[in-house]
């Protein structure tokens, strides 16, 4: 029986609107975002970024859609306005 191995890397990058400084606290932005990626087993292999950006380097299961993935990670992240 042939085994395979699939691994799938997505870098995602996104902003805050305008660009605006509106992360206070990257550092602790990041670690919330790798415990929500661990929950959802998704590996994070680096994450960083700045006050008004993050980037994001992930691998996802062969089976989850990108566009699911970035919408649950997304979804819990906490919004000042």
């Amino acid at each position: 029986m042939a085994h395979t191995y699939a691994a799938q890397y997505v870098h995602c990058v996104f902003s805050t609107k305008g660009r605006a400084a509106l992360i206070s606290d990257p550092p602790r932005m990041w670690t919330y975002m790798r415990a929500i990626a661990r929950n959802c087993n998704i590996s994070v292999a680096a994450i960083g970024g700045t006050d008004n950006h993050v980037h994001l380097l992930m691998t996802i299961p062969p089976s989850a859609r990108t566009a699911d993935v970035i919408r649950t990670l997304m979804q819990f992240i906490p919004v000042d306005e």
